[in-house]
This record gives C-alpha cells, sequence and structure tokens, in this order.
C-alpha cells in the first residue's frame, strides 16, 4: 500500500502528450520486448506478466511517476453514430439525467451528464474510488491497449472503507472522504488478505466496462490507450 500524489501538468494537445509520453513514460522494455514476441497480441498470460510489473512498480517510492490525460471535456463519439453497434453513444444516452436535467443544467454537470475523454499511458491509474454522487458509470476503450478493473462489490463498501480508515489513518483524520482524493493505493492481494473480494476484468478496445453505485474501482492502464468515460443513472 502507498499513497500517490497528484500534480496538475501543463495543458497540452493530444500528440505533445504522445510524444512526451513516448520520450519519458514508454513501457517497460521487458514488456515491450514479450509483445513484440507475441506479435502484440496480449492474452492471459501476457496480462498477469504486465499486472505484476504494474504493482512492483507503482507500489514502490522509488518509481517514476505516471501521467494521465485525464478528465478531457471532449468526446470521440460523433452524436447520431452508435457504438459497439449497440446505441451506446456517450453524447446522447438516455438516463434519468438526460431526462430530468435542462440543457443548461447538464453542461454545468461535466463528466456526469456529459463525457470525459482520457488518454493514458503506461502505469497511468485511479486510485480506489467510488465515481461521483454515487452513481453508476460506463467507460469506453476507443483505442490502444487494454485497461484492468480491480473492484469491490457495493455490498463490501462499508468494510473496504473501514480498512483504508486503519492503513491510512492520517488521511483519514484530515479528511473522512479521503478515498474521494484517488490517492490511496492498495494491492488486490492485501484487500482480499481482510475477506474483502476483489474483482477483476480486462477491457479491451472497443469494449465497454459498467461499474454500479458504491463499487469501490481502480483502474490501470498497461500502455497507451485512449477511453471515454461518463457517470450516469443509466436506464437498464
Amino acid at each position: 500500500m502507498t499513497r500517490c500524489q497528484i500534480q496538475e501538468m501543463k495543458t497540452c494537445t493530444i500528440s505533445e502528450f504522445e510524444t512526451f509520453v513516448k520520450k519519458s513514460h514508454a513501457t517497460p522494455s521487458n514488456i515491450e520486448k514479450e509483445l513484440k514476441e507475441k506479435n502484440n497480441v496480449i492474452d492471459n498470460e501476457c496480462i498477469t506478466m504486465i499486472e505484476r510489473a504494474f504493482w512492483k512498480t507503482s507500489l514502490s517510492h522509488t518509481s517514476k511517476p505516471s501521467v494521465y490525460g485525464a478528465d478531457i471535456s471532449a468526446s470521440c463519439f460523433e452524436k447520431d453514430v452508435e457504438a459497439c453497434g449497440r446505441g451506446w453513444n456517450f453524447s446522447n444516452l438516455d438516463s434519468i439525467l438526460s431526462r430530468g436535467l435542462s440543457e443548461d443544467e447538464r453542461k454545468n454537470l461535466c463528466g456526469v451528464a456529459s463525457s470525459y475523454l482520457y488518454v493514458g499511458s503506461w502505469a497511468s491509474m485511479f486510485a480506489w474510488h467510488t465515481e461521483d454522487y454515487e452513481l453508476n458509470s460506463v467507460n469506453y476503450v476507443h483505442c490502444g491497449k487494454p485497461k484492468v478493473w480491480y473492484s469491490v462489490p457495493p455490498a463490501y463498501a462499508k468494510r473496504f472503507e473501514s480498512v483504508a480508515t486503519s492503513l491510512f489513518a492520517a488521511e483519514s483524520k484530515e479528511c473522512s472522504e479521503f478515498l474521494r482524493h484517488k490517492t490511496c493505493m492498495i494491492s488486490p492481494t492485501k484487500i482480499r488478505s481482510y475477506g474483502i473480494p476483489v474483482c477483476r476484468e480486462v477491457c479491451y478496445e472497443g469494449q465497454l466496462m459498467i461499474t454500479f453505485p458504491r463499487a469501490y474501482v481502480f483502474e490501470c492502464v498497461r500502455a497507451r490507450v485512449c477511453s471515454s468515460a461518463k457517470r450516469e443513472s443509466v436506464r437498464a
């Protein structure tokens, strides 16, 4: 377990971000070599290897900080074009919020009533958290390498919070909502040692990931990836 710090960098374009990442935050050479040997096919064996490397480096106090182009108020979805062939266009999802709020009200809820874009690189991540306003969230990988998600079921949310409070006592004293700061990293192995189940899922290019209210999630990126996310009360 460790606490990470979030530092805002200067604004840049996506192409500038990609150039910066290639120079200073590239995927480790041993992983790139493994991927090349597998013709860039990321199978379960490869994912497991990458996960070990991620947790080993990310929990080290001497590791290089990762970078994440996060919460970009933009969209890769064309307004009237379906995603996944199922109508999942984040620009016009049918939900309680889209029906109950005016257009002006929705504009003030970026990332909730409208989608955010995320551009990640090796070891980019969001530490353990629940979604804004305890809503559902829907996430879509536009292109790039897979994202790995870990989640704690909603039924274990209180227990997880109790464990996190004991592990990060100083942070919990400073702020009762310290987990919303997305700075607390706890490995799945550590969480499971307290009898709390941790689910794991891999989201590939062209796939959706949906999370439910009060589910604690941890998402991490294995290499360059572009994805969208939106928090909504989505109709089933």
